[in-house]
C-alpha cells in the first residue's frame, strides 16, 4: 500500500502490512518543541493512497524523491537524485521532471533548507507555466519554506521544481548524516472529470480546491473587516467548495478531509496563522527571524459533515504581515502579461478528499 506522511514535509512511501513510520529526535543534538493546547505547531499526519488489493493499478501514480547532497544553481532544474517511491515510473531521476501518464488531479508537495546563511528560492512549474514558490534567507542561521498545490494534469505533462532565474540558489542536504530536507512529492488524487452520485441523484464534482494571495496583507492595516485570510487567486476549485469571499471551505459531502497550508513573514515581521474547523481551533504556523523572511508550514487531517467550514485565521494578538513579491498579477490565461515567470506566490491552502472516501459516504 502507498501512504502519504506530513510533519513539516510531506512524503510519499509505499508500505507493508506491519511496517512503523515514526518521528525521531535526532541523535546528540538538543531539540527544543515548543506546544500548548491553543497553539499547535506539531503535527503528524498520514493518509492511506493506494491499498494495493482494491486499486486498479492503472490508475496508481506517486512518487517521493529528495536531494542527498549540497547543490549550488542558477535558475536550473533540481534534480532530485534519492528515489523514495516512483509508482508508475512517471520521475525521471535524469532530468528531475515528472510526466504525467494518467491525467487526474494531483497533490503536489516541495520543500527544501537552505545552507547556513544562505538564499533558498524555488519555483514549482507545470509544463512551463509558473505554479508558485517556496523562499527562504535568514542571516547566520537555516532558512527553510516548502509549498504544495492541487492540479489538474494531463497525459503528457511534465511537473518540475526550479531555481529562481537570475538568483544563486544553495540547498542543504547530506545523505552521510541522514539530514535530507530537499523533498518533491506528487500523488494521483481522482480522474479529473470524475464526478460523485449522491443518493439524491445530483452529480458533483469530487472536492477540491488549491488557492493563493498574490498580495501583502498586514493584520494592523485599517479597513479590515475579517480576519479570515481572503485569497484571491484560484488554481484548483472543483464542486465550488472555496468561497473567496469569505476565505471558507465549506464541505458538500461528509467524509475525511486533508488540508495543507503554508505561509511567508515579510522580512523582520512574524506571521501566526490559525486554522479552524467552524468555530474549533485546530493547529497553527508561525514564523519570524530578525533581518530575514520566515515561513512556516502546518497540515490536518479532519472528519467533517456537510456544510462544515474550515478557514484560515490571522490572529490579532500578534502583527500578521504576509508577504508576496509579485511583479504581475494575472489569470494564468491572460497573455497581456509577460512577466509571468517572475511573479511569486507564497501564501496557498490546499485541500483534497481521497475519491475512495467519497464513495463510501454514499454506499
Amino acid at each position: 500500500m502507498l501512504l502519504v506522511i506530513c510533519i513539516a514535509v510531506c512524503i510519499a512511501v509505499e508500505l507493508q502490512k506491519g511496517d512503523h513510520i515514526f518521528v525521531k529526535a535526532v541523535d546528540n543534538y538538543i531539540n527544543w518543541i515548543y506546544g500548548a493546547a491553543d497553539d499547535v505547531y506539531t503535527t503528524f499526519s498520514g493518509e492511506l493512497l493506494f491499498p494495493e488489493t482494491t486499486v486498479d493499478s492503472s490508475v496508481k501514480a506517486a512518487f517521493c524523491v529528495s536531494l542527498t547532497y549540497n547543490l549550488t544553481f542558477n535558475g536550473d532544474h533540481v534534480v532530485y537524485d534519492k528515489i523514495i517511491t516512483n509508482v508508475g515510473n512517471g520521475y525521471d531521476a535524469n532530468t528531475g521532471v515528472f510526466t504525467v501518464s494518467v491525467p487526474g488531479l494531483y497533490m503536489i508537495h516541495y520543500h527544501a533548507l537552505a545552507q547556513l546563511g544562505k538564499r533558498m528560492w524555488l519555483d514549482l512549474y507545470q509544463n512551463d507555466k509558473y505554479i508558485n514558490t517556496a523562499f527562504g534567507e535568514a542571516p547566520s542561521t537555516y532558512a527553510d519554506h516548502g509549498n504544495s498545490a492541487i492540479l489538474e494534469l494531463h497525459a503528457g505533462d511534465k511537473v518540475w521544481v526550479s531555481g529562481r532565474p537570475g538568483d544563486t540558489v544553495i540547498l542543504y542536504g547530506d545523505a552521510s548524516d541522514n539530514q535530507l530536507y530537499a523533498t518533491f512529492t506528487a500523488f494521483f488524487l481522482s480522474p479529473a472529470l470524475h464526478v460523485i452520485s449522491t443518493t439524491v441523484g445530483n452529480d458533483r464534482k469530487v472536492p477540491a480546491f488549491s488557492v493563493g494571495l498574490t498580495h501583502d496583507i498586514d493584520n494592523t492595516q485599517t479597513g479590515l473587516t475579517t480576519h479570515n485570510v481572503i485569497f484571491d487567486r484560484v488554481w484548483t476549485n472543483q464542486g465550488g467548495v472555496f468561497n473567496m469571499a469569505t476565505g471558507e471551505f465549506r464541505a458538500i459531502v461528509h467524509g475525511v478531509y486533508v488540508f495543507h497550508y503554508h505561509a511567508i513573514s515579510a522580512t523582520d515581521t512574524e506571521v501566526l496563522i490559525e486554522l479552524y474547523h467552524n468555530d474549533e481551533y485546530i493547529d497553527s504556523l508561525y514564523g519570524h527571524h530578525t533581518n530575514g523572511w520566515a515561513g512556516g508550514s502546518n497540515s490536518a487531517t479532519l472528519r467533517l459533515s456537510v456544510d462544515d467550514t474550515v478557514y484560515l485565521h490571522m490572529n490579532t494578538n500578534s502583527t500578521t504581515s504576509l508577504e508576496n513579491q509579485m511583479r504581475c498579477i494575472p489569470h494564468f490565461q491572460d497573455t497581456s502579461c509577460h512577466q509571468l515567470q517572475t511573479e511569486a506566490v507564497y501564501f496557498r491552502l490546499t485541500v483534497c478528499i481521497r475519491e475512495r472516501l467519497i464513495k463510501d459516504c454514499f454506499s
